[in-house]
């Protein structure tokens, strides 16, 4: 629909689609609540190339989803798709006339597409009984596996140069400072660690937002504690934090399926996941690859910074093995690409 939205920093170039692609012209307009975007030239783009499927991805809200939702729908030779990340602890607004709203708009398309199973269960609530297909988020494995393994044979070369002294284990958490990632609250926890843990490692948190200058003055308040706030990272840079890193941590309040989450399993690195994490129960398995908390309880995320903080470094090896197992079973592209292809296209493959 758009090549950016407001407060996203990624960056791509087009020689990096090497597939038929076009960003229609657009419209973004934003209020203090909400953003929409709409691209006027879909309804014909649509008649002019009507599409065997067409897959809706995004917000169900956005009137370009809805407007292409319902010019598919007078074309009777095209299936039509949603795919869908959200799960019910993602959603923001619920109850009275958003989710009647919500449940007319869903109720027009012809089956659904999920990334895992809290997503299932969101289309089954709002939709029940409608085809449903599986498509996970992936990630390059060419990129967060094996350009992570070659910086890692230089770790701590690495380390010199972020400056982590020796003793101390790496935690990374890439996010952006906004309130949904739940990051005061994590902090707030780290900070009642006891002392000598609290000390023993580093917390690097890539990512940029509005809550800057309030996690900036928690740093001031609790200097003994080695927080990092390295701002907006791009993707070498990123390679280097997994490289470095001994955990992944994510203590949102609501996010539908982070790709960080596979970017952590192929670098290898154990998890500590808040329940609100969308894709936590493909990705994470308690006592084998990481740690869940309550993304609402201080204490639960202190336990289980603590547990992984006092485990040994042959454990945390095992849990960094197990991560890898689970990336390759559960999202390895060309895997998932040909499971979703058999099951939307059985009668061509």
């Amino acid at each position: 629909m758009a090549k950016s939205e407001p407060d996203r920093h990624w960056q791509f170039a087009a020689e990096d689609f090497k597939f038929c692609h076009r960003f229609p012209w657009g419209i973004s307009l934003r209020s203090s609540h909400a953003f929409f975007h709409i691209n006027p030239s879909v309804p014909f783009l649509l008649r002019a190339f009507p599409p065997e499927i067409l897959l809706v991805a995004g917000s169900w809200v956005l009137p370009t989803s809805i407007m292409a939702t319902l010019n598919a729908k007078v074309l009777s030779s095209t299936t039509l798709l949603f795919w869908s990340e959200s799960h019910l602890k993602s959603i923001r607004k619920s109850g009275g006339v958003v989710d009647g709203f919500r449940r007319q708009i869903l109720k027009m398309y012809d089956g659904f597409v999920v990334s895992g199973k809290l997503a299932r269960q969101y289309v089954d609530h709002y939709v029940p009984q409608r085809p449903t297909y599986t498509l996970p988020n992936i990630v390059d494995e060419n990129v967060f596996r094996d350009r992570v393994r070659r910086e890692r044979a230089a770790k701590v070369q690495l380390r010199e140069e972020f400056r982590i002294p020796s003793h101390h284990r790496v935690l990374v958490l890439p996010a952006r400072l906004i309130p949904e990632k739940n990051l005061p609250r994590f902090l707030s926890a780290i900070s009642s660690l006891p002392c000598d843990v609290a000390r023993s490692f580093t917390l690097l948190i890539a990512g940029e937002g509005p809550l800057r200058e309030q996690a900036e003055c928690w740093k001031e308040r609790n200097a003994e504690i080695d927080v990092r706030l390295l701002g907006q990272v791009g993707e070498s840079e990123m390679i280097k934090l997994y490289a470095i890193a001994d955990a992944f941590v994510l203590p949102s309040m609501s996010d539908p399926n982070p790709l960080s989450v596979i970017e952590a399993l192929w670098a290898g690195l154990p998890l500590i996941l808040s329940d609100r994490v969308g894709n936590h129960l493909e990705a994470l398995k308690a006592g084998k690859n990481g740690w869940i908390f309550d993304a609402e309880s201080e204490s639960a995320m202190r336990e289980a910074v603590e547990q992984w903080a006092v485990s040994s470094d042959q454990e945390l090896a095992l849990y960094g093995e197990a991560s890898i197992k689970i990336a390759e079973e559960q999202f390895r592209t060309e895997m998932v690409v040909n499971n979703f292809l058999n099951q939307v296209l059985p009668q061509e493959r």
